[in-house]
């Protein structure tokens, strides 16, 4: 690239930078997001360490207020079920008794056991399992939005600032590769807790199916339609809507969960 036109003004070089990265955001929208540094979709992600920036030039870079956000707010989502919670203790029981890490499957079957005196209480453990990672998805959805996007004005600042020495540029790639790693860890957690809810809602249709999972599969849909824009890499903007899977009844479903438990007609 022709750097000779070394005299722009700071203003005009960052208007450029962001007004470029604006576009590119957009187009990223409609992207599919690649394998690079995905997990076994098998394995849970149960005690979550930042990527690797102790070596490579990566290291020599500074780190954003985006990158720390992003960071805190992935370690929390990973983590939120490593001490307490369902993932935790079907992994303990795991480990004691085979020494495996948990499968989709085995949600289920911990509700089944720790539940079974009562089907309302095992579909709403369900639905408040699902509650709760629907209450941190629109925060770690920007956060991943903004790193993006601070990934793509280095880029385009490394690329029009003629003073950048090489080895920045090669930094830059570098942890963008790293962000990316870990926005892709995201994406399988999130995969791998709703095939896990999506499952234990299936099987207990069969045998026991009840009105209150009228209420769980509401919330299912929400979470797919956060699922299905990490899986085409469209964090940015609440109008990146992906169309949820079709609902598990004919009928219209409820958002509000009923008190009973009675069987219904599926």
């Amino acid at each position: 690239m022709d750097r000779s036109p070394y005299r722009r003004t700071v203003p005009a070089l960052a208007a450029q930078i962001l007004g470029a990265a604006t576009v590119l955001s957009i187009l990223a929208a409609c992207s599919t997001a690649g394998d690079f540094g995905r997990i076994d979709r098998d394995v849970a992600t149960l005690a979550y360490q930042p990527a690797d920036t102790t070596a490579g030039l990566a290291s020599t870079l500074a780190i954003s207020d985006e990158e720390r956000d992003f960071q805190s707010r992935l370690q929390r989502f990973m983590n939120m079920d490593a001490r307490s919670g369902w993932l935790a203790d079907v992994t303990r029981k795991l480990r004691i008794s085979t020494g495996k890490q948990p499968t989709e499957q085995d949600y289920f079957l911990w509700l089944r056991d720790d539940y079974s005196d009562s089907i309302s209480a095992v579909y709403g453990r369900i639905g408040n399992d699902v509650d709760t990672d629907l209450l941190t998805l629109p925060g770690m959805f920007g956060s991943i939005c903004a790193v993006e996007r601070v990934d793509r004005q280095r880029n385009i600042a490394g690329d029009q600032i003629p003073t950048t020495p090489p080895e920045t540029l090669v930094a830059l790639e570098e942890r963008r590769m790293h962000n990316q790693a870990d926005i892709d860890r995201f994406g399988q957690a999130l995969q791998f807790r709703y095939n896990s809810y999506s499952y234990a809602l299936e099987q207990m249709l069969v045998q026991a199916p009840g009105e209150n999972a009228r209420y769980v599969d509401a919330k299912l849909s929400e979470l797919a339609e956060f699922l299905g824009r990490s899986e085409n890499d469209a964090y940015c903007g609440a109008e990146s809507h992906v169309d949820a899977p079709r609902s598990r009844y004919a009928g219209p479903v409820s958002v509000t969960a009923p008190d009973n438990s009675g069987p219904v007609d599926l």
